[in-house]
């Protein structure tokens, strides 16, 4: 399996600070990104190598609609710049804040031996 976390936060905290979703607290400071990994299945198999779909949640919080837009299309451009594919965005408000929702597939290749 393709771990892609590390690309992933390393990419995202160039933007704005930057935590894996499933450790955010209710306390976070806005604005700010959290990622988490949707799926990452295998799509092509060999003997010694393998094609797999990697697909991320990330969430841009923030106060303005402004900023919601203008960090998200950060996002876009960064995660454009390595291989990422934007599959849907929703934008919603949870608890007084703005949040985009966007899920972004990569294709990533493993060596089995």
């Amino acid at each position: 399996m393709i771990d892609g976390h590390k690309l992933i936060q390393s990419t995202l905290s160039t933007i704005l600070p930057s935590q894996y979703e499933l450790f955010l607290g209710p306390d976070i400071t806005l604005p700010c990104i959290s990622y988490n990994e949707q799926n990452n299945y295998t799509i092509i198999d060999s003997d010694d190598t393998g094609f797999s779909y990697l697909d991320y949640h990330i969430k841009v919080f923030a106060r303005t609609v402004e900023d919601m837009q203008y960090y998200s299309n950060l996002v876009d451009l960064k995660l454009k710049e390595i291989g990422g594919k934007r599959l849907s965005s929703q934008e919603v408000v949870i608890e007084g804040h703005l949040e985009k929702w966007m899920v972004y597939r990569f294709i990533g290749k493993e060596y089995y031996r």
